[in-house]
């Protein structure tokens, strides 16, 4: 609950649970959500990747824009107590003790990363299932990009030195926490609260800067149609430092309406809309797709980054499609709102 939270004028304090990975089948890729029924309305989660799975000799893994999942299934003897998760922006590390005593690495899960990942709400958990049992490890990647494989390649014979990748403005929202090695925490956690927020330091969004006021809809023959909801560049590059696009960004669509909030949670116990498109014809919600793009366009002037709503419609559309659309400006988003916690204090 929200209990302890104290709000300021136009403030509010950010909820972004995870879901919970022990009900995921046998299929790796079902570990992610793209979108669920909630209230009348279908709802889209999670951004789609490619390849969506993929295996590198015993391990498999399976990604979204903004996570990667690894698994691993663990021998008959291992003690899941012994186990040990590790990471910094471009490695992860798992151990035990040996027969020594000492930590040793696990090579198949001790590797270079092709890509950098974040701490920020990554964990693992042991998948046990009848008489199987896997290490998955839930990664949140650290750019909105696509991995065509899990592991760096490293030449034969060569020893790599990787120092960190990012160097940031002051201007611009960044954490160095990631830099160092970090143990992940087994199952998932509490994220964080208020009193012990999670976040390295709290960030703060102007929905009416983010969104820049501007749309637009594209046809896709007689039964399809795109809305693209465009941001102003840095100030999504802002939110994206902040936390993964598919975290923090989410859209309603039911038959004859379109939503998009920013998954602020305001004292109402509501998050902060910044999008609405009333439909003059139905949808098929649960056959709707998104991604992010780039859109260039005459009014306003320039390339701009887009959020794309891609509808299937029961009945031939046409440009008078959208009936009525509102902005962040028209729907009383507050000035500002401030994230410092991915779980609101219980």
């Amino acid at each position: 609950g929200s209990a302890g939270l104290q709000h300021g004028p136009g403030v509010a304090l950010l909820a972004l649970p995870f879901e919970d990975p022990s009900g995921h089948d046998d299929e790796l890729a079902d570990c992610f959500e793209y979108g669920n029924w909630a209230g009348g309305a279908f709802r889209l989660a999670r951004f789609l990747a490619t390849p969506v799975a993929g295996r590198d000799g015993p391990v498999e893994w399976a990604q979204s824009m903004g996570k990667v999942v690894i698994s691993y299934d663990l021998p008959d003897d291992c003690d899941i107590k012994d186990i040990t998760v590790e990471m910094n922006r471009w490695q992860i590390k798992v151990s035990s003790p040996g027969p020594n005593g000492k930590r040793e690495p696990w090579f198949d899960l001790t590797r270079d990363l092709r890509h950098t990942v974040r701490s920020l709400n990554s964990f693992w958990f042991v998948d046990e299932t009848d008489d199987q049992r896997a290490l998955s490890i839930i990664l949140t990647k650290q750019d909105h990009t696509s991995w065509r494989e899990l592991w760096k390649p490293t030449p034969a014979g060569t020893v790599i030195f990787r120092r960190s990748p990012f160097i940031h403005s002051s201007a611009t929202y960044a954490t160095s926490g990631d830099d160092k090695w970090t143990t992940l925490p087994r199952d998932t956690p509490k994220w964080g609260t208020t009193q012990a927020p999670n976040i390295e330091k709290p960030y703060t969004c102007f929905p009416a800067k983010l969104c820049i006021g501007a749309h637009e809809l594209e046809l896709e023959g007689e039964f399809g149609a795109a809305i693209y909801v465009l941001f102003d560049r840095y100030h999504l590059q802002q939110l994206h430092g902040f936390m993964p696009l598919e975290e923090i960004l989410m859209a309603e669509i039911s038959e004859r309406l379109v939503k998009v909030y920013l998954k602020f949670l305001l004292p109402s116990n509501e998050y902060v809309q910044i999008f609405e498109a009333a439909l003059e014809t139905d949808c098929i919600p649960e056959e709707s797709t998104w991604a992010m793009t780039w859109r260039r366009t005459q009014s306003p002037v320039g390339d701009f980054p887009a959020l794309q709503l891609r509808l299937a419609l029961r009945h031939a559309g046409g440009t008078a499609l959208l009936r009525r659309v509102r902005h962040v400006a028209e729907l009383g988003a507050p000035e500002q709102v401030i994230g410092t916690s991915t779980e609101l204090a219980e």
